[in-house]
């Protein structure tokens, strides 16, 4: 054998040693997991951004959406004003949410996606993914669920309040207000502690500060 012939032989087994050798891209620096479900949830930040948007996204909706309602109805004057005030509050909050979502990747599971982008689930994936045992399920399946319940039960709440009027109406206001604040603010506790979209942090952290005093604000 050629001395050249050698040289360039040795060459290649070395630099496939070097590949095989190599150590891999931490989990940290992968833009995009795969994730599928056959193989669990992603990695724990991304679950639970993937979480934050789901559950959010339909509180602020509702909070904002029955505020609405209550500035025309509320009967008592000081829940007319909260309401005003919060309705546009939470109407910033959802674009801001949609916002630093929009460039956020989780996963290649598209109901990760879904959740993320809030955008609508094929039915029969949904219906696959909500068969499998719990411990297959992504965080997108999880989600998603958890966003189809907060929708519905925001949806009947509404309902029922734009049927009532005076005291009834200001008592279900504050009630599902207090309810749906409350909700957001342990959302946005969880994220504040262990979230690692520095977009979303710059949402929920100032998000959470307020929360306290609006909560007491609509106790009175």
């Amino acid at each position: 054998m050629k001395l050249s012939d050698m040289t360039r032989y040795l060459s290649c087994f070395m630099g496939l040693a070097g590949l095989l050798g190599a150590p891999s891209q931490p989990a940290a620096a992968q833009s995009l997991p795969v994730v599928s479900p056959l193989y669990g949830a992603p990695p724990a930040p991304a679950a639970l951004t993937v979480s934050l948007l789901a559950k959010a996204r339909p509180t602020v909706s509702f909070l904002e959406r029955a505020s609405v309602l209550a500035r025309g109805k509320a009967e008592a004057r000081r829940l007319r004003r909260f309401a005003r005030a919060e309705a546009g509050e939470q109407a910033r909050v959802g674009a801001k949410l949609d916002a630093a979502a929009a460039p956020t990747r989780v996963s290649l599971d598209p109901l990760d996606s879904a959740a993320v982008v809030g955008a609508s689930v094929d039915e029969g994936a949904e219906t696959i993914l909500s068969v499998l045992p719990r411990a297959l399920r992504t965080s997108g399946a999880q989600a998603v669920a958890a966003d189809r319940a907060i929708t519905a039960e925001g949806e009947a709440a509404l309902a029922r309040l734009a049927t009532l009027e005076g005291p009834a109406f200001d008592r279900l206001y504050v009630e599902t207000q207090l309810e749906g604040l409350r909700r957001l603010a342990k959302i946005y506790r969880d994220y504040a502690q262990d979230g690692d979209d520095p977009a979303l942090l710059a949402v929920t952290v100032p998000e959470l500060r307020q929360l306290k005093a609006r909560i007491a604000a609509l106790r009175g």
